[in-house]
């Protein structure tokens, strides 16, 4: 059996394979030579390895280059609040903009690869390339935007609608990342995503299980396959949905 070698694995920004998500198009030759050489693509990081820490000040911004990465806060009692998740070609760190330090931890949920832009360098490059700078700007909206959607699930005042929002904001953002909208993995636990939602272990499965019984998803163990997005939505909107007796098997 043929093994991977992580370690011998090296990337440069022309060939990665999620380019698209975060250059800007038409680039130079020159200014991809400047962007390449201040990107710092860090070795694989291990299942729950920590990214930064709250507290720790602001070295750089990093962007998602494969896995997957959850962010914390610690509340009063010293319990784990799940804020947020991360997938490919997102940008992770802006937490530390404004102050110029972390105000959460970011941990991975799988073995993961990021790469490193120093904020300082990145700042410079970016105001002699305005190409650059647009879409560093896309990606922060993009960032924004997933983080309203997500907002809007746990916002759902019922069990069945926060897991609905939630399964259907993941579905746009794998869509926007032009990954597959109605089948994808959860890389979280169901303590994490239950910990996000502010949910039990047990209501978050019972939920899980009745959208799969009205035929809307199915489930195979962390794998979700989208059958009805639209009932989905119904349920987000507090309207009734409208089952088939003919479940789709496949």
């Amino acid at each position: 059996m043929k093994i991977l070698d992580f370690s011998s694995l090296r990337a440069t920004c022309a060939n990665c394979s999620i380019n698209a998500l975060c250059l800007p198009h038409g680039i130079s030759k020159a200014d991809m030579e400047k962007l390449d050489a201040m990107v710092r693509k860090s070795k694989p990081i291990a299942k729950g390895a920590v990214l930064f820490r709250a507290g720790e000040p602001l070295d750089s911004l990093y962007l998602v280059r494969s896995g997957s990465l959850k962010v914390q806060l610690q509340t009063e009692s010293g319990d784990e609040q799940i804020i947020g998740f991360f997938l490919p070609g997102e940008l992770m760190g802006l937490d530390a903009l404004g102050t110029h330090h972390h105000t959460c931890t970011a941990k991975a949920l799988e073995i993961s690869s990021i790469c490193n832009l120093p904020y300082d360098e990145l700042s410079d490059i970016c105001s002699h390339v305005p190409a650059l700078h647009e879409s560093l700007m896309r990606l922060i909206g993009m960032e924004i935007t997933a983080e309203q959607e997500l907002l809007l699930s746990i916002n759902q005042r019922q069990a069945l609608g926060r897991v609905a929002a939630f399964l259907l904001a993941l579905s746009h953002r794998f869509q926007r990342l032009h990954y597959s909208p109605r089948e994808f993995r959860l890389t979280m636990s169901r303590y994490e995503l239950g910990n996000y939602l502010g949910l039990t272990i047990e209501t978050v499965s019972r939920a899980v299980s009745r959208l799969q019984q009205d035929g809307l998803i199915k489930v195979d163990r962390r794998s979700i396959r989208i059958l009805n997005p639209e009932g989905l939505q119904e349920i987000c909107q507090g309207e009734p949905v409208a089952v088939s007796l003919h479940r789709c098997s496949g």
